[in-house]
């Protein structure tokens, strides 16, 4: 009987050492964090691993992250927990499950291969991945800017809309980031429309160029010369890994860092660090498409426009989203045509300089161009099928432009 009663008190000390180490996360944390780790992680993967999220609990927080190869993801969440060895968590199993909790608080404990689940009366078990299995991730840079996260924000965020959609346009598939030493400059094109943002580093932003890499030379009188030191640098960062990034970066206060090398981007703050792979090659001269002299110069408010072309939209033919504005003294008359019917608003105008003209938009890149300029905007017409530049008076760090449509 002895030996009986001595064999299970053994196995329930073992259990209760393994228990010490029980993480305890609120709930509405852990659900946030896998929804945004969700859209890393890919729907198909060669590596299994990549299918996982990664949870390394440390001192005080529960660091998860994730992987589909092009850009890595890492949160970091506040809770009770001790230091301990990365397992790998199946990703969509996890975030259904943490989906499913209603209480408040989440208690998480890993014994041997199986993470158990507890929140308030609800119980379950997930199986994991072998110890030692790894989520490859890659944060490695140089130092290249520390700024308010906000800064970063403003920049990246009015440009994003102009970034192509299309396979083939290649470099126009990504949003590109020009850094100087005491300002910012994002350029988004997809051929059709150009959208500029520029912005001037706070006092306390840190910016260290890195200078360019030793690559291989031709064996001329110039080989052995020092490479000529960077002013600026400038990488295209794709679409899909900009949504990300915006959609991660802290609070507008918060301070993060930008870590460079080629052909990555790294971004981390407290309690977030992200990095992605960068296009091949920058922009060709995306200037040149900007006019220099203008025919007739508009001046509108710029809720009221977008109002009217929503309204316009609505009847316009829907495989070009043509809209017709016709610009005159103190008003501006849009109209549209499609298969069941017509539409036309007119939208006074704060002032207009030149004489009468008609110019055919796709409703939907102006509306676009647009959005990120608050009360009122100046459109630059340089002829009926030239491009038409848009500014925001009172933010001269935006600049848009507009390609007609040739009728």
């Amino acid at each position: 009987m002895v030996a009986v009663l001595e064999r299970p008190q053994e196995e329930a000390h073992a259990t209760t050492e393994v228990a010490t180490n029980t993480m305890k996360v609120d709930a509405k944390e852990l659900k946030r964090a896998l929804g945004r780790l969700a859209r890393v992680v890919p729907n198909r993967a060669n590596e299994l691993a990549r299918l996982h999220v990664a949870l390394t609990p440390s001192d005080g927080a529960l660091v998860l992250a994730a992987s589909d190869g092009e850009s890595d993801l890492e949160l970091t969440v506040a809770a009770e927990a001790k230091a301990g060895p990365t397992r790998l968590v199946p990703a969509a199993l996890f975030q259904q499950v943490a989906g499913a909790i209603a209480a408040d608080t989440v208690s998480l404990t890993v014994v041997g291969d199986v993470m158990k689940v507890a929140a308030g009366g609800f119980k379950t078990e997930i199986y994991l991945m072998e110890e030692g299995e790894e989520l490859p991730r890659d944060f490695t840079g140089e130092h290249l800017l520390t700024a308010p996260a906000g800064e970063i924000a403003s920049v990246l965020k009015p440009v994003i809309y102009a970034v192509s959609n299309e396979q083939y346009r290649a470099i126009f598939r990504g949003a590109q980031l020009e850094v100087y030493p005491d300002r910012l400059r994002a350029v988004a094109t997809d051929g059709f429309r150009l959208a500029i943002m520029d912005r001037d580093l706070p006092e306390g932003a840190r910016v260290t160029i890195p200078q360019p890499e030793d690559e291989d030379t031709e064996d001329t009188e110039d080989a052995d010369a020092p490479a000529a030191p960077r002013e600026s640098l400038a990488f295209v960062v794709p679409k899909r890994s900009l949504i990300e990034l915006l959609r991660n970066l802290p609070e507008d206060g918060d301070p993060v860092e930008l870590r460079f090398r080629r052909g990555r981007l790294v971004v981390a703050s407290e309690r977030m660090r992200f990095s992605t792979s960068l296009l091949e090659g920058v922009y060709p001269d995306y200037e040149r498409p900007i006019p220099n002299e203008y025919v007739a110069t508009a001046e509108v408010r710029v809720e009221p426009l977008r109002e009217a072309l929503r309204r316009t939209l609505v009847l316009a033919d829907a495989a070009n989203a043509r809209v017709d504005l016709t610009f005159e003294e103190g008003r501006v008359r849009l109209a549209s045509a499609g298969d069941y019917g017509r539409g036309e608003e007119v939208v006074e105008l704060v002032a207009y300089r030149g004489e009468p003209i008609t110019v055919v938009l796709n409703g939907h890149y102006l509306d676009e161009a647009l959005q990120p300029l608050e009360g009122a905007a100046r459109l630059d017409i340089s002829g009926p099928q030239s491009p038409i530049l848009i500014e925001g008076p009172f933010d001269p760090g935006y600049r848009a432009v507009v390609v007609p449509m040739r009728v």
